[in-house]
């Protein structure tokens, strides 16, 4: 394994051994159970070396776009202008897929800009999406309406969006420059 990639090992209150990679990328953080033996996690983290190397490449070759959070004044112009956008767009597209939303709401997201909770009918939108076209966000609420028909990112979800919004890949590349 590279010889710059430190290990950090957490004991916690949990059950199962855990592994994540997080930006910027130097480091792997293995949580493991308070009394798993310490043999153990090294034979774990022995295992996963080929995942650490593969997805350590994968994710540091990716451009790292710091994350900034907006102002107050910013936020608010965002929030207004989704406030104004979002309820009549997702009517038509719930109409389209004859499904319902119990309710939406507006929130500050580092990594995403839509997350639909399938069990409760719910749907959060990164606020940053203000800051974008309306064809854009189009996309994300079609995005995440279709996961009330498929929770997952499959064959099937892809073909309702193929069916829905056919140049919903075009939107997608435009809302991630």
């Amino acid at each position: 394994m590279e010889k710059n990639i430190r290990i950090r090992v957490e004991r916690r209150k949990i059950k199962n051994i855990n592994m994540y990679l997080r930006p910027p990328y130097d480091e792997v953080l293995v949580t493991a159970p308070i009394r798993m033996p310490e043999a153990v996690i090294k034979k774990f983290i022995r295992e996963k070396e080929p995942w650490i190397e593969r997805n350590l490449e994968r994710l540091s070759s990716r451009e790292q776009k710091p994350f900034v959070k907006p102002d107050a004044a910013t936020k608010k112009i965002y929030t207004e202008r989704l406030n104004r956008l979002l309820p009549d767009m997702l009517s038509l597209w719930q109409s389209r897929l004859q499904v319902e939303v119990a309710s939406w709401r507006l929130r500050v997201m580092k990594t995403c800009w839509g997350v639909c909770h399938t069990g409760k009918r719910t749907i959060s939108f990164n606020t940053l999406l203000g800051a974008k076209s309306e064809e854009c966000i189009e996309y994300i609420v079609l995005h995440e309406l279709c996961h009330l028909l498929e929770p997952g990112h499959n064959k099937r979800f892809y073909s309702f969006m193929d069916a829905f919004m056919p140049d919903w890949r075009e939107r997608k590349k435009k809302l991630n420059e």
